[in-house]
């Protein structure tokens, strides 16, 4: 199973990539798959409470599932004023 993930500010400065093809044995939540992530890009780590997730341009949280070909996105949190 493969997934794309996407990068955006602080996560493609911790990992170096805009993105990147992952390949999993079988489905894992986001959750388990960031914790995958964090164990190749280990500055990824310090974000995952933080982080809002979009599968497919979609809206997800940690414990939805992944699927074939699915596009996870990672985004920090957005604040300003």
């Amino acid at each position: 199973m493969k997934v794309k993930v996407k990068y955006f500010a602080s996560h493609r400065e911790a990992t170096g990539l805009d993105e990147e093809v992952i390949s999993i044995d079988d489905e894992k939540s986001v959750s388990e798959l960031f914790d995958i992530l964090s164990e190749k890009h280990p500055e990824l780590a310090k974000f995952k409470k933080h982080t809002l997730f979009s599968i497919n341009r979609q809206y997800a949280n940690l414990d939805t599932k992944l699927k074939d070909n699915d596009e996870l996105a990672m985004f920090p949190p957005v604040s300003g004023g």
